[in-house]
């Protein structure tokens, strides 16, 4: 082959062939599916490309690579959902079609990270950004998501953001109860009743968090027996039980410590 027989400029030719963008490679998988007469890729394939191109319509531009990312994943959702329904209604065969339809889409998506892995990049990028506590849920979600770009759906990426600021949350209560005991013994004209109430105030907010992670672990149990094998849903659960357990196990222990400082004062 000549150099000027190629489509772009030696020596750059090979590197611009080879970047293809994931239309490009949806679109070529769909011609090879053509040509090897695989009615079922190709059907799959079609019906990706007609979501791909209402996008486009919807938003009045270009596609990103974001985009045609979140679109695939709402086409992996949609099986998924029938599958389920097809499943209750004991149509195997549509199951097992919609099951290689997701297995296919999701050949199109970036590899998912490990629980660890994913825990890790999200407490990383929420310290960084300075993101401490529940009210931040909207701000923190956005830094998390931005930080795993794409390689982890976005129910896991909640429930560790969720887990992560809850035990901060809890954690920052211990730091105040701390605070305040310090204050009481090292400060003589420290208000003793200032203390009581303060500590009687912490207690009440305990509960409140307590409350907060047994319904965490009860919604967690409940979403784990209705999750019919899904892994999707299994992993979400499994996110609230441990959320729900290690906030419960905190606040009895903070309870307990708060409790007994608060018997000591009184009856001093």
């Amino acid at each position: 082959m000549r150099k000027e027989d190629l489509q772009y400029p030696w020596p750059f030719c090979y590197t611009k062939r080879s970047m293809k963008t994931l239309q490009e490679r949806i679109q070529e998988d769909m011609k090879e599916a053509m040509k090897q007469k695989e009615e079922a890729r190709l059907s799959t394939l079609r019906m990706l490309k007609a979501a791909l191109k209402n996008k486009q319509i919807d938003l009045m531009h270009e596609l990103s690579k974001d985009d045609v990312l979140k679109v695939i994943k709402s086409q992996v959702k949609q099986l998924a959902d029938a599958a389920v329904l097809y499943a209750d209604g004991g149509r195997q065969e549509a199951v097992t079609a919609a099951q290689a339809e997701i297995v296919l889409l999701e050949s199109y998506l970036p590899a998912q990270m490990d629980d660890d892995m994913l825990e890790a990049k999200v407490r990383q990028a929420l310290q960084e950004a300075g993101m401490q506590s529940k009210e931040q849920m909207g701000k923190a979600m956005g830094v998390a998501m931005k930080a795993v770009m794409g390689e982890a759906d976005g129910s896991r990426v909640r429930s560790i953001v969720e887990k992560i600021l809850a035990v901060f949350s809890v954690v920052m209560v211990g730091v105040g109860i701390s605070q305040v005991a310090s204050a009481s013994a090292s400060t003589p004209t420290f208000s003793a009743d200032f203390v009581v109430t303060c500590l009687r105030i912490v207690r009440a907010f305990l509960l409140i968090f307590g409350v907060a992670s047994i319904n965490y672990l009860l919604v967690g149990g409940f979403k784990y027996m209705i999750a019919s094998g899904r892994n999707d849903e299994v992993s979400f659960s499994l996110h609230k039980i441990t959320i729900g357990l290690i906030g419960t196990v905190t606040v009895v222990c903070l309870y307990i410590v708060v409790t007994s400082m608060l018997q000591e004062l009184t009856a001093s």
